[in-house]
């Protein structure tokens, strides 16, 4: 399936904005500062200015990230991650479950419902690049804890929700092809 740079970023968007919405009733918009960086507090140049990097109450080592993979398996191979900072993937679990206690939700609710909602979406982006009688196969959902964000491949599409907390979904419709 060949797909089309901007019917793809369509697709995505609409992919992400209805999942969003409906399951966890924050709207989003793309992100006006794009990539990887803006997921950030602080650059990492302003952070060496203020900061010792090396020291471990430097707030890049504090910082958390959820990493949620998943895979197209047929009817051709694709890639699909999205990465999360910490407080975001913990008031997205929070929305998600109706969660009104103080304390924040246990870690195996936050990556259930991360891998929810990367399934969600790249179900509903499937769905919306292929016809309607075409069948489609995913695999199961893989959840990290990472504190280096780096992305090697694939084109990174930057959203934000209204309180202006960022995320990124990441594509790769040639996951086994070489760079």
């Amino acid at each position: 399936m060949h797909v089309d740079a901007q019917k793809l970023q369509q697709a995505l968007f609409s992919a992400v904005s209805e999942t969003f919405e409906a399951m966890i009733f924050t709207p989003i918009a793309p992100a006006e500062e794009p990539g990887i960086s803006s997921l950030f507090p602080e650059t990492p140049e302003s952070m060496a200015e203020n900061q010792d990097p090396d020291s471990p109450e430097s707030e890049f080592h504090k910082a958390k990230f959820y990493q949620t993979e998943i895979r197209l398996i047929s009817p051709e191979k694709a890639f699909f991650s999205m990465i999360f900072p910490g407080d975001l993937a913990i008031r997205i679990t929070k929305n998600l479950y109706g969660w009104m206690e103080e304390n924040d939700p246990p870690e195996r609710i936050i990556q259930d419902s991360l891998s929810e909602i990367i399934n969600t979406i790249a179900g509903k982006l499937i769905m919306i690049l292929l016809d309607d009688q075409s069948t489609f196969t995913l695999s199961l959902p893989n959840l990290k804890r990472v504190k280096n964000l780096s992305v090697e491949r694939g084109d990174i599409y930057t959203y934000q929700t209204v309180d202006n907390d960022r995320f990124v979904f990441i594509t790769d419709w040639n996951p086994l092809s070489e760079k």
